[in-house]
């Protein structure tokens, strides 16, 4: 059985991003409040895998991943694309009358903000995680809290789905490891007949010095 760290809960775009990858297989959620701790677990046991969002149509890169994934040490092992659609998700006897503060991760508030721009009385409280979100609003009957995340967590924690598809875009994680690549798997699922590749520059403070490296590598593929 695969251990997969995500940042979140059951229910959170990456819980939902590791079944996709691991389609048919049998895997152990290790759920994480931050990031961090996703790669301490990576760094603890070398047989955890763990899932990052790095990309985001909307919200564009997740410039604090990228940073955590070149301090880790850790290897890009994978990569999956995820179809996001966010939902708006509130306790069975509430009704849009009844909402008053919406709640969720700060990156699906932003990817919201055109939604949540035409409803200024709602509150808007950051969270840290999306399905977390719903949870909490079940566990402590929070009336008059709605949460933006996915349509699927409704059933795990008993939520009403308000209002479907409040923002659909494509977010892209990144599968890290303390290990070679998974076997018996390409490292992009984007396209057989493409590299990919990424890495990390350090310019001085000269005039044009990312061009330089653009050319080399222009000229050298």
């Amino acid at each position: 059985m695969k251990k997969v760290a995500i940042q979140g809960i059951v229910g959170s775009f990456h819980d939902i991003t590791a079944h996709q990858y691991f389609k048919g297989e049998d895997i152990e959620l290790i759920c994480c409040d931050t990031f961090e701790e996703v790669f301490e677990n990576m760094k603890a046991d070398s047989n955890v895998v763990g899932i990052v969002a790095i990309e985001n149509t909307i919200a564009g890169s997740l410039l604090h991943n990228y940073e955590l994934l070149r301090e880790s040490g850790t290897t890009v092992v994978g990569e999956h694309k995820l179809h996001i659609e966010h939902s708006l998700l509130c306790l069975p006897e509430d009704d849009w009358d009844d909402i008053t503060e919406v709640n969720s991760h700060p990156v699906a508030l932003m990817q919201c903000r055109g939604f949540l721009s035409k409803h200024p009385d709602f509150k808007v409280v950051e969270g840290s995680d999306t399905a977390g979100s719903a949870e909490k609003i079940s566990r402590k009957h929070m009336q008059g809290h709605a949460a933006i995340c996915s349509k699927y967590a409704a059933p795990l924690y008993g939520m009403k789905v308000l209002e479907e598809h409040r923002r659909q875009q494509a977010q892209l994680y990144a599968l890290s490891g303390m290990r070679r690549p998974l076997e018996g798997r390409r490292v992009s699922q984007r396209s057989p007949h493409k590299q990919e590749h990424d890495c990390v520059l350090a310019s001085s403070h000269r005039g044009q010095s990312v061009a330089g490296f653009v050319n080399f590598f222009i000229l050298q593929y």
